[in-house]
């Protein structure tokens, strides 16, 4: 098989054949004759062969550059979710949600932007506003901190073609804050859970472009109370989920966006 050769030809060739090549594939110096026509060595008329031969074993020694299995994956997935979702992730202040507005004015032609913040202090209030000024007074706003299934399938009905969601993990966060969720720890994941499949299957009902926004939240140490380590968890999983649906996944730094 290819897979023999590529081992065992290497093998013979630094064995039988390396040790024969003069020097670093130098040409020989040449003998002549008394009637000073040269006359090639032996080993001069194998340098071609030997030329030819060393670089494809080197060819074949190189190291993949790219992870060949994962790129077939995406394109699987792009392949079979064509434009009905688009997930963007990052850090705090990674630029997420000015790219992901950038993204869905490009694309969209009628935009329907869904909130899930609440005014609840004045630090909240300052990044609402922040928010504001960036959108354009075009598109129109959907609040719901609690049922974006509702808003995402009134925004479809209303006309808009692109809808940009932002964000998934505050809409988690508002979840796991409210008084009549479960005491068991498992109960809450069940829950929470259920509500992002709920939301999938919303965006799927639609027959918009849906742009999500989310946040990295577990790439740094682990939180020392246990509220915050099932919001990081939760919010890992409600990430992944959202992902496999996506046509396209976004991850943003320092707010330059690489699509993963």
């Amino acid at each position: 098989s290819y897979v023999g050769m590529s081992f065992i030809f290497p093998l013979i060739f630094r064995q039988l054949i390396l040790p024969r090549i003069p020097g670093p594939l130098r040409l020989p110096k040449t003998e002549t004759t008394s009637s000073m026509q040269p006359v090639m060595r032996q080993d001069e008329s194998l340098v071609p062969i030997y030329t030819c031969i060393l670089l494809v074993v080197r060819r074949q020694e190189q190291p993949l550059s790219t992870p060949v299995g994962l790129i077939r994956q995406n394109k699987n997935r792009r392949r079979n979710k064509v434009g009905k979702l688009i997930l963007v992730t990052g850090g705090a202040r990674s630029g997420k949600s000015s790219f992901a507005e950038k993204y869905a004015t490009i694309h969209g032609r009628k935009i329907a932007y869904v909130a899930t913040a609440e005014i609840r202090d004045e630090e909240m209030r300052y990044r609402i506003d922040l928010h504001k000024q960036r959108r354009p007074e075009t598109w129109k706003t959907y609040e719901a901190p609690l049922d974006p299934n509702q808003a995402i399938r009134q925004a479809a009905a209303d006309g808009n073609d692109l809808i940009l969601f932002d964000c998934l993990t505050l809409y988690l966060s508002n979840l796991l804050c409210q008084p009549d969720l479960p005491a068991d720890l498992q109960q809450q994941h069940d829950h929470i859970q259920g509500k992002i499949t709920e939301l999938i299957r919303s965006i799927k009902a639609c027959n918009s472009t849906v742009v999500i926004v989310t946040n990295e939240v577990g790439a740094g140490i682990v939180p020392e109370n246990a509220l915050a380590r099932q919001y990081r968890d939760l919010s890992g999983l409600a990430n992944q989920a959202i992902a496999r649906e996506a046509a396209d996944v976004y991850l943003v730094a320092c707010g330059l966006p690489l699509n993963i």
